[in-house]
């Protein structure tokens, strides 16, 4: 859970795990643990999620794939039941439970190796790909890419003329364009045939939840033609020049 420039992680790890991981990632007061069950409402709720900024869960390892995306599909539901409008990014193990997870009010999934895969294959016809990707996001270092707001100036232009001012002043090279994330409620996601789509809008209205689930993920649009019009676009996601 990231509250703010804080990070609170929910987990069962022994004190010597917790001790080691708060060594190595050196945030100081800045990281707090909540011991127990993030399936748990008395747990989450002491992890605050309603001041969160973003949830990520992770499914936990020594579970099989079901029980693990079972569990975070509990935590969706109580974190979303404590948050109705923080935005919750999940990880799933088995892709049948993807749809499940969405309708539970995930607003992201990554499929555990999905990533991996995809890079893998890449590296297999160019082994530039790695040393590529590790640059982009920052494995070694800071990363090359960002995101900023579009100015109302910008959105009456077209991609091409937006791409060439850019380039041209700052040296920075825009890459796509990205819609605002939007509102969402759980009767979008939900399925009437489903029974275990029922069983999660039981939940909600048994516990006198709104259904609301904050918004959906922001959509994106890569490497627009030149004719593309700005002005039903809200950002810009771009890469910095080198250092």
């Amino acid at each position: 859970v990231l509250v703010k420039s804080n990070l609170v992680l929910v987990n069962t790890l022994p004190q010597d795990e917790r001790d080691a991981l708060a060594f190595k990632l050196d945030m100081g007061e800045r990281l707090q643990f909540v011991y127990g069950s993030p399936a748990q409402e008395s747990v989450l709720h002491r992890a605050s999620p309603e001041r969160a900024k973003v949830v990520y869960m992770l499914s936990q390892d020594g579970l099989e794939p079901k029980d693990a995306d079972q569990q975070n599909l509990y935590a969706a539901l109580t974190v979303r039941s404590l948050a109705p409008k923080v935005l919750i990014y999940s990880e799933v193990l088995l892709a049948e439970n993807r749809e499940h997870l969405l309708r539970a009010g995930v607003n992201e999934i990554i499929s555990r190796g999905e990533v991996t895969s995809l890079i893998l294959g890449m590296m297999g016809a160019n082994p530039s790909a790695w040393p590529f990707f590790q640059g982009l996001i920052g494995v070694h270092g800071s990363g090359c890419l960002d995101l900023r707001p579009l100015t109302q100036e910008e959105k009456r232009m077209a991609w091409g003329e937006f791409f060439q001012a850019l380039w041209t002043r700052t040296g920075i090279m825009p890459l796509a364009l990205c819609h605002e994330s939007r509102e969402l409620s759980l009767e979008d996601m939900l399925d009437e045939g489903s029974a275990l789509d029922q069983f999660i809008l039981e939940l909600f209205t048994a516990s006198g939840q709104q259904t609301q689930l904050g918004k959906q993920g922001p959509n994106i649009l890569i490497n627009p033609s030149a004719d593309q019009k700005l002005d039903m676009y809200d950002g810009v996601l771009f890469l910095k020049p080198a250092q």
